[in-house]
Formats: structure tokens, sequence, C-alpha cells
């Protein structure tokens, strides 16, 4: 009688068993890595907004209306929206000047800060939020000093 050397038909089932398992729990860490991916690039565009937003409104000096509609924009096929706000500050008492004698006019004029010019500072606070969530991916709250005449 012949041996015939081969695999019996429960090691191969045990074996499919054992590559099927692992097949399916790779699949997934890889489908979490692609959903976490996809996430993170996200925020990253949203926070990119928010600073592209923030930066307008400082550069062009033009404060963000109260009741203003948000505002729709589109990056890398992606839809965002941004919802911005500013609040008017209350100025800082100014601080104690120091019991040194100084000539008060040279150190101003070297740090060039005046009493005179008293620039109104304001919070804005903006929140972007992506197309599928309605919880915001970025949001940027910062206070600025705006030099020229708001409009």
């Amino acid at each position: 009688m012949k041996r015939v050397s081969g695999f019996t038909l429960l090691e191969i089932i045990v074996t499919l068993a054992i590559l099927g398992t692992a097949l399916s729990a790779t699949s997934l860490i890889v489908s979490r890595g692609a959903r976490d991916f996809d996430y993170l690039e996200a925020r990253t565009f949203a926070h990119w907004i928010a600073q592209n937003t923030f930066n307008e409104i400082y550069l062009k000096s033009v404060l963000p209306e109260d009741d203003a509609e948000p505002v729709v924009v589109e990056m890398y096929g992606r839809q965002f929206t941004v919802y911005s706000r500013a609040v008017a500050l209350e100025a800082p008492e100014p601080p104690e000047p120091p019991d040194v004698p100084d000539d008060d006019e040279a150190e101003n004029a070297l740090t060039g800060q005046s009493e005179a010019e008293e620039s109104p500072q304001y919070e804005i606070a903006i929140d972007v939020v992506g197309d599928l969530d309605a919880t915001p991916l970025a949001t940027l709250v910062s206070r600025i000093a705006l030099r020229e005449e708001v409009r």
C-alpha cells in the first residue's frame, strides 16, 4: 500500500479559518486607518480655512457682522461652512507709571507706543464645520487690535 503525503481536509479547514480571521482583522485595521486619515485631512483643511479667514479679517480690517450668513468654502473637493463673529473688548486700564523719572516721549518714540492712539480690541471667533458633521472641525479664537478705522 502506498502512503500518500499531503494535508488532511481538517488541516485545510483550520488553516483557511485562521487565514480568514487574519485577513478580516487586517481589513478592519486598514479601513480604520483610512477613516482616521480622512478625518485628520478634513481637520487640517478646516484649520487652514480658519487661519485664512482670520488673516483676511485682520488684513482687511473688516469685522464680521453680527447677523452675517455663514460662508461656504470649497477646498480639494470638500465643502466647509465658516461661521465668524467679533466681540468688542473693553480697553484695559493702563499700567501704573514707574516711580523713576524719565522722558516719556523718548521712550514712546523708541517703543512705538503713543498714549493718544488707542486701538480698539476685538475677540474674533471662527468655527469651521465640515460637510458631513455639524460639529466644528476647527475653532480659532484670537484677540486683535485693528489700527485702521473699522468699516
